[in-house]
């Protein structure tokens, strides 16, 4: 079995998170602006970006955003996810979607959403708990878990 950090990016992990654009996803960004977008979405309190480390070296990551809607719902949305090949299938996926579901529930959501993904992403997401919803999006609803969570805490 394989043991994954799941942790926070920062300024260090822009390089590995740059080659994985190039390589798993085929951004043809130039490296100044892709810093430049990296950085400012570091800092902006409602977007998180995690990567996944194994053996020392970053292996994955996932971009993800939290959205209040005009009509008050508010939201995560996953709007990126990137894993080398050789760890899709030992759960990298999972623990990444996993530690945004967490991120999630801190930032008071109501569900987290994604709209583009692989097929094999899609039913690693369904076999842990996302649906298809109205949009044709996979969504997973956490805030009736949050809310079992401070009953059990409470009562």
């Amino acid at each position: 079995m394989f043991k994954y950090k799941v942790r926070p990016a920062g300024v260090a992990d822009f390089t590995a998170v740059y080659k994985m654009n190039e390589r798993i996803l085929g951004s043809n960004v130039s490296k100044k602006e892709a810093e430049r977008v990296y950085r400012n979405t570091l800092m902006d309190a409602d977007q998180a970006v995690l990567v996944i480390i194994h053996s020392g070296n970053a292996v994955g990551y996932i971009h993800a955003i939290q959205i209040t809607n005009l009509i008050g719902e508010m939201y995560t949305e996953i709007i990126g996810i990137a894993v080398y090949d050789y760890y899709v299938d030992k759960k990298a996926c999972t623990e990444l979607v996993n530690a945004v579901v967490k991120w999630s529930a801190q930032m008071l959501s109501k569900s987290v959403r994604i709209n583009a993904y692989s097929s094999g992403l899609k039913q690693k997401l369904l076999d842990i708990g996302f649906c298809g919803n109205d949009c044709g999006s996979l969504e997973k609803i956490i805030i009736s878990e949050r809310k079992n969570h401070y009953e059990r805490m409470y009562t």
